[in-house]
C-alpha cells in the first residue's frame, strides 16, 4: 500500500468542524500512533525512562511542538515556549504518591486547540503510588504522510522499540489510529462512525490504564506483549509458537515479542474482506482480552445509529474480528443468552461453548478480600475477571499481580460460563 492509496480510504475518516476556523478544522482524523501501557509510573526509574523518551522524541519531532499544557500552574493551556520542562515537573512533582501528567502537540495555542485533531502529540500519565493496580499511559502520534517515507518510517519504528526498550511495558498497541483532540467531548458520535466504517482504525483510551490487570482491550498492527502478561497463555513460548503457526511476523524485543501483523497498517473499510493475519492474530490473543472491560464513551443517544460508546457497543466493537456480523450495525444480529446448566472450563482445556466466562472466586490479594460484585446475573459492577472464548480456543490462566501489577504468579482456575454466544 502507498500514502495516494492510503490517502483514498482515509479520506472518509476526517471529520471536519465547520464552526471551528474560517474554513473548518479537522477534529478526527488517522495518525501513527503508539499507546504505551506499563506498571510502576511512581517509580524514579520508570519516570526517568520516560523523560528518555520524551527527550528522543523531541531530538526528532519536537521542532514542531508549538504548546502544551503546564501541570505546575493548574494544567494551563501555554505557549510550549512558556512551559516548564518535563524535567522541572518530575523534580517538582517527585513523591511516588505524585501523578505525572503532561500533554504537548503542534498547532496554534487558541483556546479551542484542544478541539483539533493535532498530529505531533506526546502524552504522559503515571500512577500513584496508593493506587492499586493502576497502571500507566505514554503516548505518541506521529503525522501519517511521515509512515509512507522511508527515512522517516525507519525513525518511527526504531523510536518505537526505543520507548519498549526504555519503558518495558505491560503491552503496547502501535499503528494507523483515530487521531482525536485533547477534548473529544465534541467527536463522541464521530468515534463511533469512524470505527463503524474502518474496523482498522484503533481507539485508545485512557481508561485501559486501569483495566490492565484484566487484560488487553485489543490489538493493532504492531502488537507488544511483555512476557509477564503472555503467562495468560502459558508464556512467551506458547505464544511465540502460535505466532509461527498462524505465520505471522514477529521478533523477540525487551521481555517480550513485538507483533506485526502485516506489510503495512490495515484500515480495513467497512465491506471489504479482513486479512486473514489479523483474524488469526485476533485469535490468538482473544483468552488475554478483558472480557468486562465497561465503556469507551459515555452512551449519549440521540437516535437510531446516532449513539456514542456505551457499554455494549464497546463490547461488540472489541469483538469485531471474532465474527462476521458482530460489527456490522448498532443493533447486532448476534444473539447471546444465558446458559441452560453450569459449564466449568479449567485453565489450558479447549473451550467447547462460545461465550462469556466468568471468574467466580476471583480474590482481591492486596485488601485481602473477594472481590465485589452487585448482582450475580449481571457485570454491571462486577469487579471480577470476565473472558470470552469462542469454540476451540484455549482457557487462559489466571494471573496474581501485586499491589503494583508485577507478576507473582499464575494459577490454573475453574472459569464459568456467564453468556452463550450463538455465532
Amino acid at each position: 500500500m502507498d500514502a495516494l492509496e492510503f490517502e483514498k480510504n482515509v479520506n472518509d475518516a476526517e471529520y471536519i468542524n465547520y464552526d471551528l476556523g474560517e474554513n473548518g478544522e479537522i477534529v478526527l482524523s488517522v495518525h501513527f500512533q503508539s499507546c504505551f501501557y506499563l506498571w510502576n509510573g511512581h517509580t524514579t526509574e520508570v519516570r526517568h525512562a520516560i523523560a528518555n523518551c520524551y527527550t528522543r522524541y523531541m531530538a526528532l519531532w519536537g521542532e514542531y511542538i508549538t504548546w502544551g499544557f503546564d501541570p505546575l500552574s493548574n494544567w494551563k493551556q501555554k505557549a510550549f515556549d512558556r512551559l516548564p520542562t518535563l524535567h522541572d515537573v518530575l523534580k517538582k512533582l517527585s513523591s511516588p504518591d505524585d501523578a505525572i501528567e503532561w500533554y504537548v502537540a503542534d498547532g496554534g495555542c487558541e483556546n479551542n486547540e484542544i478541539d483539533h485533531a493535532n498530529k505531533f502529540v506526546f502524552s504522559v500519565l503515571t500512577s500513584r503510588a496508593w493506587k492499586i493496580q493502576e497502571g500507566s499511559i505514554v503516548t505518541f502520534r506521529i503525522p501519517r504522510h511521515l509512515y509512507f517515507q522511508e527515512n522517516s518510517k525507519k525513525q518511527i519504528l526504531e523510536f518505537n522499540q526505543y520507548c519498549i526498550e526504555q519503558l518495558q511495558p505491560w503491552y503496547v498497541v502501535s499503528g494507523m489510529q483515530a487521531a482525536t483532540p485533547f477534548s473529544d467531548s465534541g467527536i463522541k458520535f464521530d468515534l463511533v462512525s469512524q470505527a463503524r466504517d474502518f474496523k482498522g482504525i484503533y481507539l485508545e483510551k485512557v481508561w485501559d490504564s486501569v483495566r490492565m490487570a484484566y487484560g488487553i482491550r485489543s490489538f493493532d498492527w504492531l502488537t507488544y506483549i511483555s512476557g509477564p502478561l503472555s503467562e495468560k497463555v502459558g508464556g512467551i513460548k506458547n505464544l511465540e509458537n502460535a505466532l509461527k503457526k498462524a505465520r505471522i511476523k514477529f521478533e523477540h524485543l525487551s521481555s517480550g515479542l513485538l507483533v506485526q501483523v502485516t506489510e503495512h497498517p490495515e484500515l480495513i473499510p467497512s465491506g471489504e474482506e479482513i486479512p486473514s493475519n489479523y483474524l488469526k492474530f485476533n485469535n490468538i490473543l482473544r483468552p488475554m482480552r478483558d472480557g468486562n472491560y465497561g465503556s469507551m464513551g459515555d452512551g449519549t443517544y440521540l437516535g437510531e445509529n446516532d449513539q456514542s460508546f456505551d457499554i455494549r457497543l464497546t463490547d461488540l466493537w472489541m469483538r469485531r474480528f471474532d465474527f462476521e456480523y458482530v460489527w456490522s450495525d448498532l443493533i447486532s444480529v448476534v444473539k447471546s443468552r444465558k446458559p441452560k446448566s453450569v459449564v466449568k472450563l479449567v485453565s489450558n482445556q479447549v473451550c467447547q461453548m462460545s461465550g462469556r466466562y466468568r471468574f467466580e472466586e476471583d480474590y482481591d490479594y492486596i485488601r485481602n478480600e473477594p472481590l465485589p460484585f452487585e448482582d450475580a446475573d449481571s457485570r454491571e459492577n462486577d469487579y471480577r475477571s470476565y473472558i470470552i472464548l469462542n469454540k476451540g480456543d484455549i482457557a487462559p490462566y489466571y494471573l496474581k499481580l501485586d499491589q503494583y501489577g508485577n507478576l507473582i504468579e499464575r494459577s490454573e482456575i475453574a472459569w464459568t460460563l456467564f453468556e452463550e454466544f450463538n455465532y
